[in-house]
């Protein structure tokens, strides 16, 4: 079971450096899911609520279940918060 602490502190400082830059992957993919990221930082709240319910998911998979964010194939899906931090230099 991963930790439940780790989510206020990583929804404070993640959410928007997060989303500016999947926005940049989408755009140089060309991916068409630009306006579903307005939405993850307009459900902050409602993100740190159902991660909390349920603690072992990870970031990514939060954003897909709550239908944030499509569920695009890729790296980053697998990716643990502390990696997510290092990649963005926040850790």
């Amino acid at each position: 079971m991963r930790n439940p602490e780790r989510i206020d502190s990583f929804v404070d400082v993640i959410i928007p450096t997060y989303v500016r830059a999947v926005i940049i992957i989408c755009w140089r993919l060309r991916l068409d899911y630009l306006d579903a990221f307005d939405s993850i930082v307009e459900n902050k709240e409602v993100i740190r609520e159902f991660w909390k319910e349920n603690p072992d998911l990870r970031f990514s998979q939060v954003l897909i279940c709550l239908e944030l964010l499509p569920n695009i194939p890729g790296f980053w899906y697998y990716m643990e918060e502390d990696e997510i931090l290092n990649i963005l230099k926040l850790k």
